[in-house]
């Protein structure tokens, strides 16, 4: 999905707000689509959180997937964030992983796994944490590119996690080499 449920790095929309609402109005008189969310009051949706208040989790998302439907969700692949993480427990959802680290580059010295200051996580314990093993290290210039493979094996399944991280090519003029695709982090489903 693009769509995530929750970040440990960025806003992932706010639970109300009347600037953010109004300016759904323009695509909702045109019937570009049709929602019934922005009735429902932050305080009313999960994490009760008051408006304006940024929640770690998707708050709108989260309440159209009750916890007795989460519960049967095995894991949640999203990308989005341009990024790679994977999540212990959050907000309801076993297993949350993070896999958008698949084209676009981000410079080695911003910290990928920065909680944001902008979030409020506190309705679910805090930030979403990251499982111990599963981080990825940087490159010479850049955090590593990345995928995950899913194998189907019976009634399970097992993710492994690849990296490719770059070279320098000693001069600013050229551009970097990547490296071969290696398994970082490898989970039974």
């Amino acid at each position: 999905s693009h769509h995530q449920l929750f970040s440990r790095r960025e806003a992932v929309g706010a639970a109300n707000s009347l600037l953010r609402q109004l300016s759904t109005w323009p695509d909702r008189l045109a019937r570009t689509y049709f929602t019934e969310e922005f009735d429902v009051s932050s305080e009313n949706l999960p994490g009760r959180l008051p408006p304006e208040v940024l929640p770690a989790a998707n708050t709108r998302l989260l309440r159209q997937f009750p916890p007795d439907l989460l519960e049967d969700v095995t894991a949640w692949y999203w990308g989005h964030e341009h990024s790679a993480a994977v999540f212990e427990p959050f907000a309801g959802l076993k297993r949350g992983r993070l896999v958008g680290n698949g084209a676009v580059t981000v410079p080695r010295d911003y910290d990928i796994y920065g909680k944001s200051a902008e979030t409020d996580g506190t309705p679910w314990g805090g930030h979403p944490r990251l499982v111990n093993g599963s981080l990825l290290s940087p490159g010479d210039t850049f955090w590593p590119l990345g995928f995950v493979t899913i194998t189907l094996e019976g009634e399970g399944a097992k993710a492994r996690y690849f990296e490719m991280k770059d070279v320098a090519a000693g001069d600013s003029l050229t551009a970097p080499s990547w490296g071969t695709a290696a398994v970082y982090f490898e989970e039974n489903l």
